[in-house]
């Protein structure tokens, strides 16, 4: 069933490159919201970015900005400048809001386009706290964390490989966002709001408890390997050369793994011998090595298919430990994470996609079409040549199986699928692109054709534009934009 997004008809500007920002672009994108990339001429600077695909773009850019438009200036000169003024500010109320890490310049200040609109949401992603430069790899090393990271007997700090700050930088970003527009929405009110890596960091090394320990005992915390602080954690050779990953953080699951294992006299015998209660997590911590070898031998007796068998029905938390490799072959069998699906996408072939929504569903089987219907009730109402089922909820009428957007008609007395439901939006700069259902049947008319637009409708038909047919010089949409053109990029499902 379909379901409209929770912000759909947003319209959000994102001017910035690297992980922070497009990565906030990309959750509201997820939730339903318009997003218009701007991106300089010959494309931003991690536009060919690592890993590559087989034609040598980048995997990394396409995946951040899947579903997004994109609009090419020259933000060199000032007629591209005055043009992402206006491309901000433009929108009505549901625009409005710009994310960009670009700092310093006069012509994208926040005084300046809060001259011509007082209600923008404008949040900047910055590296340290006072505005300077920095990135995820230079924070981190920064923050303390490099030196808590990596095997017991490290030579030196390590950088972890996930940019954790950039990432979570990225949601901090997207939350700023929506906690301006719920403002906004009450008081009239913008916001000019600024999210730095640094200050990211320090705030979640503070709230784990990093720092605060740092500072009272005044110590730093140790590389553990893959030891886990303060409980029990830790990694198990098995007997056909994998590892594997065991937790027990409470005290059912220590019993469990001691059940599994056959170790609990000689943990009881143990614990009598040091003095320690292991139904802590505190002394399981600081007995790890001595537990972990007393447990070594079991796993190392066991192929992962035998150590799975055992632990599979027991409390204890585990896990293999495997390669990208491993995880791709899951999800080609069917198997894997819910929210990731092959796509085929012109220029890379057959991909691995984030799907939005899909989160917390498992691969099931198919299941009959009458157990499909929605809870509530429902009747069957025609709507052209296609039945579709309307819910009967006051208030609002939402329809499953269309696939054009639409405005509800209930919302003007008139019942769903006998007149004609218009939901429109402007395209970038402002040109016209209306998606309008007629009898449960929808068509596009818009006059800026090369916009990326993600909805899925039945006929497409585009009218108006000479861009259509290749020819941009006499698109007013691409005049407008000052570079002469607007760019097709990385078309994919939203």
């Amino acid at each position: 069933m379909a379901s409209l997004a929770p912000l759909a008809g947003l319209r959000v500007v994102e001017v910035g490159s690297f992980i922070a920002v497009p990565s906030a672009g990309l959750a509201l994108r997820q939730l339903g919201a318009r997003v218009i990339r701007v991106d300089p001429v010959g494309g931003a600077p991690d536009i060919g970015r690592w890993p590559l695909g087989r034609d040598g773009r980048s995997l990394y850019w396409a995946g951040l900005n899947r579903g997004k438009e994109s609009v090419v200036l020259d933000l060199a000169g000032p007629a591209g400048q005055r043009t992402l003024r206006r491309l901000v500010c433009a929108g009505g109320a549901a625009g409005g809001v710009l994310l960009t890490n670009v700092a310093g310049q006069p012509w994208l200040s926040d005084d300046l386009l809060r001259r011509h609109r007082p209600d923008l949401i404008y949040v900047q992603v910055a590296g340290t706290s006072d505005g300077g430069s920095a990135v995820d790899y230079t924070v981190n090393a920064a923050s303390g964390l490099a030196h808590a990271t990596g095997p017991e007997d490290g030579e030196g700090p390590l950088n972890q490989a996930l940019p954790a700050w950039d990432l979570l930088a990225g949601g901090h970003t997207a939350v700023a966002v929506l906690a301006a527009l719920r403002r906004r929405e009450s008081t009239g009110e913008g916001a000019c709001l600024r999210v730095a890596l640094e200050d990211v960091a320090a705030s979640t090394l503070t709230t784990l408890g990093f720092l605060p320990d740092a500072h009272l005992r005044l110590r730093n915390r140790p590389a553990h390997g893959n030891y886990v602080y303060g409980t029990f954690g830790a990694d198990m050779p098995l007997a056909d050369g994998g590892r594997i990953m065991i937790v027990a953080l409470t005290s059912r699951q220590w019993d469990s793994l001691l059940e599994v294992t056959g170790t609990a006299r000689a943990a009881a015998a143990l614990a009598a011998a040091l003095d320690a209660d292991f139904r802590s997590e505190g002394d399981r911590y600081l007995h790890r090595h001595v537990l972990s070898a007393l447990m070594r031998p079991w796993f190392e007796a066991r192929s992962l298919a035998e150590a799975s068998a055992a632990l599979g029905g027991s409390r204890v938390l585990w896990a293999p430990f495997r390669r990208f490799t491993d995880v791709v072959r899951d999800l080609r069998g069917g198997g894997g994470s819910p929210v990731v699906a092959k796509v085929a996408e012109e220029g890379f072939g057959e991909i691995l996609h984030h799907r939005p929504g899909a989160a917390g569903r498992r691969r099931r089987a198919a299941r009959p079409r009458a157990a499909a219907r929605p809870a509530h009730r429902v009747r069957p109402q025609r709507a052209g040549r296609r039945r579709a089922w309307v819910s009967s909820s006051a208030g609002s009428a939402t329809t499953y199986g269309i696939s054009a957007t639409s405005t509800p008609s209930s919302a003007s007395g008139r019942r769903p699928g006998r007149a004609k439901n218009w939901a429109s939006m402007s395209t970038v700069c402002d040109t016209i692109a209306t998606y309008q259902s007629r009898g449960g049947s929808g068509y596009e008319r818009t006059y800026a054709p090369c916009c990326l637009h993600s909805h899925r409708l039945r006929r497409r038909r585009t009218v108006g534009c000479p861009a259509a047919r290749g020819d941009h010089r006499g698109c007013r949409a691409a005049r407008l934009a000052g570079a002469g053109r607007l760019c097709r990029r990385w078309l994919g499902a939203g």
